[in-house]
């Protein structure tokens, strides 16, 4: 419900070029491509006719062409549960997709190679070394970017440019360094994109509470509160901005609920014992 048929279809059809390109180009791979707001007239064309090409090249020439019909094949069928037509999270494609449909491709393209190869041997084993170093070395530069959440989803922004996903793990990233300055820019930017999304006031009300700006934090939790379905962090963190502020009984609600909705939260066990003895300090999730 949440995307239109024309958006999917977009999705669809461009994931299929999207990639071929990538599979041949592997360069700006990132961790998470977001679906694009808008479907534009080209972008719902353009691919659909390359994508009806292929299947068109499949069917025409699987007599002459086996090896070559067989590889399109695999590649277009393969792919076809996670093009989105059915959408399942809010990526518009995965590098991880690829590994499989990528075997098709290569069939194609070894069929494709042409029989004078034999006598150019000396130069196909020296075009294959530089391709070997080539992708070793761009995979090499990829890895780079697992190296932590912040490197990451920093990365994301700068292919894609900023989306609601990067910014939220980011201002996440930053609340956990105490950067509160820093993880209260990514979360409005978060807001501001989707603000029908509960995860930013979260963050913006985790962010309240860390600076003891009991009140706003409040207010922010019970924001995220209707923006999404019941949290035990959310309620939980509710609970001891109520608490701080001196209202104990509704804070001990608050507690009492969060262990309802998840009764294995740590925090929220330890907060009510806490705050029912008044001896303690909270523990924030």
């Amino acid at each position: 419900e949440a995307h239109s048929l024309a958006s999917r279809w977009e999705v669809a059809t461009s994931a299929y070029i999207t990639y071929l390109k990538q599979w041949l180009i592997p360069l700006d791979l990132v961790a998470f491509y977001p679906i694009k707001a808008s479907t534009s007239l080209a972008g719902l064309i353009f691919p659909g006719v390359m994508l009806l090409a292929m299947v068109v090249i499949s069917l025409m020439y699987t007599r002459a062409f086996p090896l070559l019909a067989a590889g399109l094949g695999w590649y277009l069928v393969t792919l076809l549960p996670v093009i989105g037509l059915v959408q399942v999270g809010s990526q518009a494609h995965a590098d991880r997709y690829m590994y499989l449909p990528s075997i098709g491709i290569l069939m194609a393209c070894i069929y494709l190679l042409p029989s004078s190869t034999i006598k150019y041997s000396r130069l196909a084993r020296m075009l294959s070394v530089v391709i070997i170093l080539f992708f070793s070395m761009i995979s090499y530069w990829q890895i780079g970017y697992w190296k932590n959440e912040h490197v990451l989803f920093s990365r994301v922004i700068d292919v894609i440019g900023p989306n609601h996903k990067a910014n939220i793990h980011l201002a996440q990233d930053y609340i956990r360094r105490g950067m509160l300055e820093e993880a209260k820019q990514h979360s409005l930017a978060a807001m501001e994109l989707h603000p029908e999304r509960s995860d930013a006031y979260q963050a913006l009300g985790n962010i309240a509470l860390a600076e003891q700006a009991f009140s706003e934090a409040q207010r922010y939790y019970r924001q995220a509160l209707t923006k999404g379905p019941e949290n035990a962090s959310v309620v939980n963190n509710l609970g001891i901005s109520l608490a701080e502020q001196g209202h104990t009984e509704a804070a001990l609600k608050a507690f009492e609920m969060a262990l309802q909705i998840e009764p294995t939260l740590l925090e929220a066990q330890k907060n009510l014992k806490h705050y029912s003895a008044k001896t303690q300090r909270p523990s924030i999730e």
